[in-house]
């Protein structure tokens, strides 16, 4: 099999991408966004603990929750 240079990746232009096995970076991602969803559940789950009264207090109301857990609230 003949390889051509132009299909073969080029270290010196990520040199980073080609540093680590492919598993180790699925690990580091898939750990990223396990990381993120976990603080979104436990900003809505504090969030919606909230009465309505003490949503109101702080400028917010039920329908803001979901926004302000992703972090998406312009407010």
């Amino acid at each position: 099999m003949i390889r051509s240079s132009a299909c073969q990746p080029q270290a010196d232009t990520h040199p980073a991408l080609w540093d680590e096995p492919w598993s180790s970076k699925l690990h580091h991602v898939l750990g990223h966004d396990l990381q993120a969803f976990r603080e979104y559940n436990r900003n809505l789950d504090e969030l919606s603990r909230l009465s309505d009264r003490e949503l109101a207090d702080i400028g917010l109301d039920r329908s803001d929750i979901q926004r302000v857990a992703a972090g998406s609230y312009n407010g």
